[in-house]
């Protein structure tokens, strides 16, 4: 599944942005690897079931796939169960790191409208991985590629 992908993929961006990981590519792999460790650890995932979590048919959209998704942003600080998704954090790690799209105002309008529609969800498991699905959407991708 290409969600899949596109989260794996945004896990190891926001590694990379981080203030602690943007300068050690070798560590933000490590640090991604054992992010997704302790999040299957803490779901109690199967160690057999893990390697979904890492390949194309990729993180279930059940409600582990969903706390999967949550566990891992919360690990690179830009969710938390009060309140969601930490949209100060995530334009701060943007402009620290010189994103392309950091002064593209449809493109930040793009992540606020994600952010917050993501926020409104009661269940916090769903309201990360609708976050996620939204920043991985097609219309979002394609903002993000154009910049």
């Amino acid at each position: 599944m290409r969600l899949t992908i596109a989260i794996i993929l945004m896990f190891v961006t926001l590694a990379s942005t981080s203030p602690r990981h943007r300068n050690e590519s070798r560590r933000v792999d490590s640090d991604t690897e054992q992010y997704i460790q302790e999040c299957g650890a803490e779901l109690k995932i199967p160690s057999s079931e893990m390697t979904k979590y890492r390949t194309p048919d990729g993180v279930p959209e059940d409600r582990i796939g969903q706390c999967f998704t949550k566990c891992m942003f919360e690990k690179f600080g830009v969710f938390d169960k009060e309140s969601g998704y930490k949209l100060e954090l995530i334009m701060k790690m943007m402009s620290e790191n010189n994103h392309p799209s950091i002064r593209d105002m449809a493109f930040i309008g793009m992540i606020e409208k994600c952010a917050k529609e993501a926020n409104l969800i009661e269940n916090v498991c769903e309201r990360a991985y609708h976050g996620a699905k939204c920043f991985t959407s097609e219309a979002f991708r394609k903002k993000n590629a154009g910049s």
